[in-house]
């Protein structure tokens, strides 16, 4: 990343999860491209307790809402963990059929559980905290649609 890009704006501090997904979005909402480097090395690594694996979720979902272009109501119950579930569980259970490590699905499909009512969860204080305004009740933009008069 240049330096006058980052001097223009630092990653969103309020925010304790996905800051960079919430700066790429800023970035792109400026004009600026967002390129893939493939000699860049990365490792990460989410291998957590049930309790680590909702409060990072928790997380994720408030840092989401904050950066949420469609209605808050298209973020409940039924779409997110429900059929979000499910669908993670069909992805892992073809991961452990691959691999034949068949007993390791009760504990993914209660990580991916967690991880799915936090993320709602998280989603819904988030949107309070990033997007309400506490004094008129009206909806804020989304924070990286906020500033884009930067550029």
């Amino acid at each position: 990343m240049r330096k006058g890009i980052w001097a223009k704006r630092g990653f969103f501090e309020k925010m304790q999860y996905s800051e960079d997904d919430e700066y790429t979005r800023w970035c792109r909402a400026q004009g600026y491209r967002v390129v893939y480097v493939p000699e860049s090395v990365v490792t990460h690594s989410h291998n957590y307790t049930p309790q680590q694996a909702y409060k990072r979720s928790f997380g994720e979902g408030r840092a989401l809402a904050a950066v949420w272009a469609g209605k808050p109501t298209d973020f409940n119950f039924t779409r997110t963990m429900l059929l979000g579930w499910l669908n993670d569980i069909w992805r892992d259970a073809a991961f452990c059929a691959r691999t034949r490590r068949w007993r390791e699905l009760p504990h993914a499909a209660l990580i991916r559980w967690l991880q799915r009512r936090a993320r709602l969860a998280g989603f819904k204080d988030g949107w309070v905290a990033y997007r309400q305004d506490a004094a008129t009740g009206s909806v804020c933009p989304p924070t990286w649609a906020e500033s884009k008069s930067v550029v």
